[in-house]
């Protein structure tokens, strides 16, 4: 595959409540599909939180962003940059 035809990808930290994982998976699937390339869950604080570490293409970047603030306010967005898959993508 030519790699100059694909997309840029971003890595987006979110940080919910171990209570909101179930609904942020699913929001996340259902709002990027294929744009998704994974998705690493940490648990934080004593396992009192998630730290959500996804990774998704341009186009995905907004969408997901905009569908999480609106159904988990409480969401905490953290991190957000361009992955570079020629340092062996994300870390």
């Amino acid at each position: 595959m030519d790699t100059s035809l694909r997309q840029a990808t971003f890595l987006i930290h979110i940080t919910v409540d171990k209570e909101c994982l179930s609904a942020l998976r699913q929001l996340v699937f259902k709002t990027c599909g294929a744009m998704l390339s994974f998705m690493r869950v940490v648990a934080v604080d004593h396992a009192e939180r998630m730290r959500v570490d996804l990774c998704v293409t341009e186009p995905a970047l907004r969408l997901t962003m905009d569908a999480v603030m609106r159904s988990l306010p409480a969401a905490e967005f953290g991190r957000i940059c361009q992955d570079h898959p020629r340092h062996g993508g994300a870390q």
